[in-house]
């Protein structure tokens, strides 16, 4: 999805229903520097509420204890870790698919990830014979 057209001057689209205030902010802050297509807003939209997701995980873990008692295994760790792991996983994800510079971690201004572009400058320098 790299057809994304940078604007500047123009209020955000209409948030979907249910977003909190953190996947709100990104909506906002998102629609109103990118043009986006139809298809590529169905994925801003699961970002921001995967933003929500994780703001209330946090909360949740702010009080929940680290380890927990499982009646099969004794003491492991809390279930809400491995929830956080996921759900920044999936947030990397959708990130990634839309390939907004500075917005995935380890892509460049062109959307490209840093292996995607050391690819493309080996492949120059052997083009070249070099």
């Amino acid at each position: 999805m790299r057809s994304v057209r940078q604007l500047k001057t123009r209020p955000p689209q209409p948030a979907p229903p249910g977003l909190a205030e953190r996947g709100l902010d990104a909506w906002n802050k998102l629609t109103v520097e990118y043009n986006f297509r139809t298809d590529e807003l169905h994925v801003v939209r699961e970002f921001c509420r995967t933003l929500d997701v994780l703001e209330r995980l946090a909360v949740e873990l702010e009080d929940a204890p680290t380890m927990v008692l499982s009646p099969s295994q004794g003491l492991v760790p809390n279930r809400l870790f491995a929830e956080v792991r996921q759900q920044r996983l999936a947030l990397r994800g959708l990130a990634s698919s839309l390939a907004l510079p500075g917005l995935a971690d380890g892509r460049s201004g062109d959307g490209m990830t840093v292996s995607e572009n050391a690819r493309k400058a080996s492949r120059a320098r052997w083009d070249r014979g070099a």
